[in-house]
């Protein structure tokens, strides 16, 4: 009981024995309304972009056929290649911005008040100067360090994805099953140089200087990249996984981002995602498409296309995955390393035993 009050959240009832408890009670349903109303525009977004209709996929096995025929090549008027221009990334639920974690973690530290650029760069570095005095990346650029933590669970800027739409398909379909899914289709544009950034090759991230407006990238905020990895991670390569990087998403001349089922703004105009929300449905600078262009619009850091994954599809797929060649399934995709050693002891006494006995 809070002052003689009790407290109901979504979770249960809260009491406790003063009014501190009554606003952290509070102040945890103000932030799962906040999230939910960030949820609802990434979704109203998303589906308003889906190309479902354009390319005539109602069912898992329209969708199914669409990916293994590799139609997907065909969505623009220049060449689209899996695994080399074009990347894909899975997502459970429609409702999920296509964000990096360390933008979430961010936002959700700040709530009210936006996440710039200085504090995706201030907590960046934080992170790293951390690791390595923890020990954790001796030998390692800054940029493999941050690969290395991205596959381990700690928030970077960089963005998974992988080189082939099966893989990400596990991704949209393994969890949530009453939630309809998304299937992203990316096309980093890069700068003038190429639509590569290594993170190998110098010791400091080659945005680091970017933060104050210039720097060795061009135009960071509105640059997406392929950063491409030489781990021998076996996940990494289970999962067919490489990472896109860019700057922090902003709205520009020349870029909006419409909104469907939301009243047009004061001026008459169309209706668009509010600037605020702009890098909460996508914290990287893309273009969603309906339509097919006959070239990348460069005012944008990337090209971006949306399938949506129904939610009735997903257990179809699931099995489809399964059968995929190699298999896609929860033990494929997160080998258990270490839960095998002992099986690989084993099993060399057992070749051991049977060879002395022939």
């Amino acid at each position: 009981m809070c002052g003689g009050r009790y407290i109901f959240l979504p979770g249960g009832w809260l009491s406790g024995e003063n009014e501190l408890c009554v606003y952290l009670a509070l102040d945890l349903l103000r932030v799962e309304v906040e999230d939910a109303a960030v949820m609802n525009v990434s979704e109203s977004f998303f589906r308003e972009r889906s190309i479902n209709n354009k390319c005539e996929i109602e069912s898992a096995e329209d969708l199914w056929k669409w990916l293994t025929e590799s139609r997907y090549c065909g969505l623009a008027g220049w060449r689209l290649d899996s695994g080399q221009n074009l990347f894909f990334r899975g997502q459970a639920s429609i409702g999920f911005g296509l964000t990096s974690s360390l933008y979430r973690q961010c936002r959700s530290f700040r709530r009210e008040k936006r996440v710039k650029e200085e504090d995706l760069g201030r907590a960046e570095s934080a992170i790293i100067s951390e690791m390595r005095r923890q020990g954790i990346g001796r030998r390692m650029t800054d940029g493999q360090l941050l690969m290395v933590l991205q596959h381990h669970g700690i928030p970077t800027r960089l963005l998974d994805v992988c080189g082939s739409p099966f893989e990400s398909l596990f991704f949209a379909t393994n969890e949530l099953h009453r939630r309809d899914g998304c299937l992203f289709l990316i096309y980093p544009h890069g700068d003038r140089e190429g639509n590569t950034l290594k993170l190998w090759g110098n010791e400091a991230l080659p945005w680091v200087d970017s933060f104050g407006g210039g720097g060795p990238v061009p135009q960071w905020t509105s640059a997406v990249y392929l950063a491409p990895h030489k781990s021998l991670d076996p996940r990494m390569h289970a999962q067919n996984g490489q990472f896109l990087v860019g700057g922090l998403s902003r709205v520009y001349s020349g870029q909006k981002m419409r909104l469907l089922g939301v009243s047009p703004d004061q001026s008459g105009g169309e209706s668009r995602v509010p600037v605020e929300l702009v890098p909460d449905v996508s914290s990287l600078n893309l273009n969603f498409l309906k339509i097919q262009t006959r070239e990348p619009n460069f005012r944008w850091g990337g090209t971006a296309w949306v399938l949506v994954v129904k939610a009735e599809w997903k257990e179809d797929l699931m099995e489809k995955l399964q059968c995929h060649d190699p298999e896609i399934s929860p033990d494929t995709m997160y080998p258990p390393l270490g839960e095998v050693s002992r099986l690989a002891r084993f099993v060399v006494d057992r070749e051991l035993v049977s060879n002395e006995k022939n």
